[in-house]
Formats: C-alpha cells, sequence, structure tokens
C-alpha cells in the first residue's frame, strides 16, 4: 500500500530467532520448508533488522540470503527486575523451557551425579512455575544458575538469572561465547561438576564477578535501547 501510494515507510525491527537456526525448536519441527520463504520475503521488505549479538549476525550471514549491511548488532533492550534483599538457599535452578534444544534431561544428570557432593541442596527448574512472580522469586533464592542449551541467540532466562544474584554456569558457545566472562563458562559437560564444587569452595570471588557480569547486563540494554533509538530516529 505504502508503495502504491508513494509513501517513504521505514520498516525495522528486533530478530530474535527463526527457522535458520538448526537447533531451534522451528527447524526441528520440519517448518524451515517453508519458513525460509516467508524469511526472506521479511528479509527483502524491511530496512533495518536489529540483532543481539555478533553470533546470530553470522547466523544469518551463513543461513540465509539477505543484504547483511541491513543487519545491525545493537545487544537486546532487557529491563529485568532489580530483586530485592532475598535470602539465599542452597538451591541451583534450570532456568530454561523443557525444549529439546534447551537439554533439561543433562540439569537432571547432574544432579544424579553429585547427590553425594551436596546431599543438602536442592535442583529446581522453573518451567512448570504458575506466574512470573514464581519465576523470579525461585531466581532470586537460588545460588548457581545453569544452562545447557544447544540453541541461543541472546539468553534472556539466564540473564535474569544473573542479575537475581545466581552464579551462571554456560556453555562456551552460541551466544554465550562473547556474553560471558570467561569464568561462567565450560567447555565440557563433564567440567561442570568440578565447576560447581570450584564455585561453592570460594563464593567471595565468584559472587563479586557475578555482580560485575549483572551490572555489565544492565548496561548492555540500556546501551540497546540507546541504538535501537538512534536507528529508528535516522532512519
Amino acid at each position: 500500500t505504502c508503495d502504491a501510494l508513494g509513501l517513504n515507510v521505514k520498516i525495522m525491527g528486533c530478530l530474535h530467532a527463526g527457522a535458520y537456526d538448526p537447533h531451534d525448536m522451528l527447524y526441528e519441527k520440519g517448518m524451515g520448508r517453508w519458513a525460509i520463504h516467508f524469511e526472506h520475503m521479511l528479509f527483502a521488505l524491511v530496512d533495518k533488522i536489529f540483532v543481539a549479538t555478533n553470533f546470530h549476525r553470522e547466523l544469518l550471514y551463513k543461513s540465509r540470503s539477505l543484504d547483511m549491511s541491513k543487519v545491525e548488532v545493537t545487544g537486546f533492550p532487557i529491563y529485568p527486575r532489580i530483586p530485592p534483599k532475598t535470602e539465599k538457599l542452597n538451591q541451583i535452578v534450570f532456568p530454561h523451557r523443557f525444549d529439546s534444544e534447551k537439554n533439561p534431561h543433562l540439569f537432571k544428570d547432574l544432579q544424579a551425579m553429585m547427590k553425594d557432593d551436596l546431599p543438602d541442596w536442592e535442583w529446581v527448574t522453573t518451567a512448570n512455575l504458575n506466574d512470573k512472580e514464581q519465576y523470579y522469586t525461585t531466581l532470586e533464592k537460588s545460588e548457581i544458575a545453569i544452562s545447557f542449551s544447544d540453541q541461543e541467540t541472546w539468553g534472556i532466562a539466564m540473564q535474569e538469572a544473573v542479575i537475581a544474584g545466581c552464579v551462571p554456569l554456560v556453555p562456551n558457545k552460541l551466544s554465550y561465547k562473547e556474553m560471558y566472562l570467561s569464568e561462567f563458562k565450560y567447555d565440557s559437560i563433564f567440567s561442570v561438576r568440578d565447576r560447581i564444587l570450584e564455585i561453592v569452595g570460594d563464593w567471595d570471588i565468584y559472587k563479586h564477578l557475578c555482580k560485575i557480569q549483572g551490572k555489565a547486563f544492565i548496561g548492555n540494554g540500556d546501551l540497546a535501547f540507546t541504538l535501537i533509538t538512534q536507528h529508528l530516529l535516522e532512519g
């Protein structure tokens, strides 16, 4: 309609995920056979695409044919709840959905593996909680948050966990690779047990690093809002 009327309208937006990601549920369900055409239509139509990480931009470059000058890495304007003073419990949380790309079975395997290492600790998940308030409260009471994800272009749940005071453990891949301090990344599932025991044995250092990581996420959210706003105004 805008083209027919001769109107100069710009279309810009944030891209979170899609069927171009081989680990995304859309791809795994076989939706890529038609979604590829829909995505190419959108990419041709829009004037600017905002993605949160360089990993996401590279994924688009490898998976779809589009003008990459349209794609801007801006971060994501996340504004999570700043937690109140909450008493922490001996609790490890898995803050993800129970979808296959998040590998929830590995959390259960790790719990079984460490039952003698941390006999007084609770292992909790958030996927079946009834509302957002319960979700945030669970994060605020937990000491450690773990991800085993095979698909992550940004990772809101883990960031919310960090800002809630959970020491994170994330795989050294995907968007996590460029977003997290080295102390929070693991290279192999077999090293996670040792990393947890290391964290529990040296809380002061890891709690300090967790605060630094949380402040960085909040700062990146503010920066993302500024960058996206600038592009919108310039467009």
